[in-house]
């Protein structure tokens, strides 16, 4: 099943189709990366990775967090990384290894599209997440992923 995703890059909207899992290769018109296969084009790879987090709705006393907060995160993701998309809502459990606890959760799944250099520094803006949200711990994903212009 393809899932179509709409990303901003240098003020135009580009289509992307996840395809298979493999490596994220964007086409870009004018990027200075490596050649596209493609004869007689100016397309050229752009080469990014694909990062998933997801974010519980509640903390964990089963409070809101406040609109602020989740404004920070989207504003954030989108002046750092030029974007997120939101992958819908996700349903779990955990197991508090001290107290033998079990949380349910509510959470948000999102899903941004960086440039490989900058995964590190994405990976360093979720330990941030993790701390304004006051989360033990964050699930990050980072799949392998195809990705291609329609």
């Amino acid at each position: 099943m393809a899932i179509i995703f709409v990303a901003k890059y240098d003020f135009q909207i580009k289509y992307l189709r996840i395809q298979s899992s493999a490596i994220i290769n964007i086409f870009i018109d004018g990027a200075e990366q490596a050649e596209s296969p493609r004869k007689n084009s100016r397309e050229r790879i752009l080469k990014m990775q694909k990062v998933v987090f997801i974010l519980p709705l509640l903390d964990n006393e089963g409070q809101p967090y406040p609109a602020s907060d989740w404004d920070w995160l989207l504003d954030s993701l989108v002046s750092r990384y030029g974007g997120w998309t939101l992958d819908g809502k996700v349903e779990g459990a955990w197991r508090d290894e001290k107290s033998g606890q079990v949380y349910r959760d509510s959470s948000l799944r999102y899903c941004v599209v960086v440039e490989e250099p900058a995964v590190q520094d994405l990976f360093s803006f979720l330990g941030e997440v993790k701390i304004r949200f006051r989360q033990l711990a964050l699930l990050v994903e980072r799949p392998v992923t195809e990705v291609t212009f329609l």
